[in-house]
């Protein structure tokens, strides 16, 4: 767990922590169903990998904020809520992906 993750307030339910996802098309002008299919898949797993990352520093800041003597609990609350949703996304977003 990094120190910076604390000292900075969590962003709202539902509102992106990292930047937007990108995949840059294949460089054919014609790209082939291969291609094609190799993007999409790419583009699904750096979704989920994005989930996961977006979990993780929500986990890192309710955590943090059970160990603070002066929690606000309904702030706790919607993290949690907020942190299930995320998880749930990432686990049918991986079990996709290896299914």
């Amino acid at each position: 767990m990094a120190a910076s993750h604390f000292s900075q307030p969590h962003t709202a339910p539902g509102s992106p922590v990292l930047g937007p996802i990108s995949v840059s098309p294949p460089s054919e002008s014609h790209p082939t169903p291969a291609n094609v299919a190799l993007a999409q898949t790419a583009y699904q797993m750096e979704a989920a990998l994005r989930l996961w990352l977006e979990w993780n520093e929500a986990y890192e800041d309710l955590t943090a904020q059970m160990f603070q003597a002066a929690s606000d609990f309904a702030r706790m609350e919607a993290l949690a809520d907020h942190l299930d949703q995320l998880r749930q996304q990432a686990v049918a977003a991986s079990r996709e992906l290896l299914g």
